[in-house]
């Protein structure tokens, strides 16, 4: 979790246009993916539209890790008696799901939500 958080804020910079964030991902990404299979270059080496992907090989991949990876933050957040550090990476995973700009993983967490808050609304208000 944290090379893909450290990677993602590498991104967000290269988003703002940061040089130096443009040049450690060009030198990082040809080690984390194939950039020329079959004489295509796919994936390219940096993502079209300002798209979040982080190590995945597209936005969508990364914003369906993240939406499976956050019903148990929220469990871990009910559970836990230490929940600063849960919260902080519940948001933080937020707002990369939201930068990714991917629709499926977008609906995905706000079912899960609702669903969340119907559960909670079940168990605890008894």
């Amino acid at each position: 979790m944290g090379i893909i958080c450290i990677y993602s804020i590498i991104e967000i910079f290269y988003f703002s246009g940061s040089i130096l964030a443009k040049n450690i991902l060009a030198n990082i990404n040809p080690f984390i993916y194939d950039l020329y299979t079959n004489g295509r270059n796919y994936p390219p080496l940096f993502w079209y539209a300002s798209s979040m992907r982080s190590i995945f090989i597209e936005p969508s991949h990364f914003g369906m890790y993240t939406a499976f990876i956050m019903p148990i933050l929220w469990y871990e957040i009910i559970k836990d008696k230490n929940k600063t550090c849960f919260i902080f990476v519940a948001l933080i995973l937020s707002f990369f799901i939201f930068m990714t700009k991917a629709r499926t993983a977008t609906l995905l967490v706000l079912g899960e939500l609702c669903l969340f808050t119907i559960l909670l609304l079940y168990f605890y208000g008894k």
